[in-house]
């Protein structure tokens, strides 16, 4: 089923008030981590192409993907497993293939990802999608 942009633009814009506030992406970064750690191991494996602050941002914009796909069926999607995220990866090689899918989503991810330089953006897009497609599977 696909996420609606309207379920993800009422968590963007509720986010939209705090984003300055460190606290707040902390706050959603660590739950992000208590419901899915195998999400934030995902990503953190990644640490030799990403710096700290792209991880972070990468995993903050994740708990947003998350907190959509809740305000779109009413309840979190299920932990993600590494089986999941490998299955997601098979069938996702790029942004633009989740756009096909789930076209809101890669929509999200391809306005609010700035990690700096262009390699980065494109490791943490990767990520981000296999992570979107990952939690529309987990339904």
């Amino acid at each position: 089923m696909k996420i609606p942009e309207s379920a993800i633009a009422e968590v963007v814009a509720e986010a939209s008030t705090q984003v300055h506030d460190a606290q707040y992406i902390t706050s959603e970064v660590d739950l992000l981590g208590v419901s899915q750690p195998r999400i934030v191991q995902y990503v953190v494996a990644h640490q030799s192409e990403l710096t700290v602050e792209a991880i972070v941002q990468v995993l903050f914009q994740a708990a947003l993907i998350q907190r959509s796909i809740t305000a779109h069926h009413g309840s979190d999607p299920a932990v993600v497993n590494y089986a999941q995220l490998d299955q997601a990866a098979q069938q996702i090689s790029s942004l633009e293939e989740l756009a096909e899918e789930q076209p809101d989503l890669a929509s999200f991810i391809a306005s609010n990802l700035d990690l700096g330089d262009e390699k980065a953006n494109k490791v943490g897009g990767l990520l981000l999608a296999h992570i979107a497609q990952a939690f529309v599977m987990s339904r």
